[in-house]
């Protein structure tokens, strides 16, 4: 009976088992592996401008890009780590626009894309800040405006009052 019992207590011990912290991943670990992806695959062109703190695997990226894609790819790299536990993405795209050069690039965007009518839609930049107003014809041409908006440099911002009119659809027999 004794080996019956000390075998029970073992298996109690076993199941009672708390990890260590070493068996957690540390904060610090953590901060090195999200610095380490971030220069080696986030499309990041100047990742030393990323500030990285780490508290209880919770992750705050904070600091400047150029892009706005490359904000959403340092928030989706570090997602990925294992030990994160929540991201709070801070980084801010850096401004450095000329407002013709802007407006210029995302009418070109929008004509290049057959589907939308580029002098539909009316863009106005504000600082970093784009609004599109206007008609599209689907909700397909409104998500292609707003991602020729994003796609110009400096871009921190696209305030979307785009209306979807479509005169195909029609109503009664």
């Amino acid at each position: 009976m004794d080996n019956d019992v000390r075998l029970r207590q073992d298996i109690l011990d076993e199941l009672n088992y708390e990890p260590s912290i070493d068996a957690e991943t540390a904060d610090d670990e953590i901060a090195t592996r999200v610095l380490k992806i971030l220069a080696w695959g986030a499309q990041i062109s100047a990742p030393e401008d990323i500030h990285v703190k780490v508290e209880k695997g919770f992750v705050t990226l904070e600091g400047t890009v150029d892009w706005h894609f490359q904000r959403s790819a340092a928030e989706n790299s570090v997602r990925v780590l294992t030990g994160v536990t929540g991201i709070d993405n801070q980084l801010r795209i850096r401004p450095r626009m000329n407002v013709v050069d802007v407006r210029h690039g995302i009418r070109e965007a929008l004509k290049r894309n057959a589907e939308t009518e580029a002098e539909n839609i009316d863009v106005e930049v504000s600082g970093s800040h784009v609004i599109l107003r206007g008609k599209v014809q689907s909700l397909r041409e409104r998500v292609m405006a707003e991602r020729a908006a994003w796609s110009a440099p400096g871009v921190t911002a696209v305030e979307d009052h785009l209306r979807i009119e479509n005169a195909r659809v029609r109503l009664g027999p």
